[in-house]
């Protein structure tokens, strides 16, 4: 059965970004068996992906081609590009802080 069919809130959900796509993994509390479904957004280098729990949306920041968000309401099923990402000015900067990691200075657009 695919993980969207089968996700509850009281499954363990895990993601995994690749160069091959988006892998989800869902489990039950106890997580002795897994089971796979994917890829989602195949050929596309996966970066980041996060659920949001409040609604159910799941996130890919992802390139082929060019960087891009991009949202699933299904699970992976279905994608839509996210209208409007983050840009910054060139007077933006990143500053590396050994202690607090990584922080983008200057004014988004």
């Amino acid at each position: 059965m695919p993980v969207a069919k089968s996700h509850s809130a009281k499954g363990v959900l895990l993601s995994v970004g690749t160069r091959k796509g988006l892998f989800l993994f869902l489990s039950d509390k106890s997580r002795g068996k897994w089971e796979m479904s994917g890829p989602f957004l195949p050929g596309h280098d996966v970066n980041h992906a996060a659920l949001d729990a409040r609604t159910g949306r799941l996130f890919a920041a992802h390139t082929w081609m060019d960087s891009r968000v991009s949202y699933s309401t299904d699970l992976g099923q279905s994608w839509t590009d996210a209208k409007e990402t983050s840009k910054f000015t060139q007077a933006s900067a990143m500053r590396v802080d050994p202690t607090l990691g990584v922080s983008l200075l200057g004014d988004r657009v």
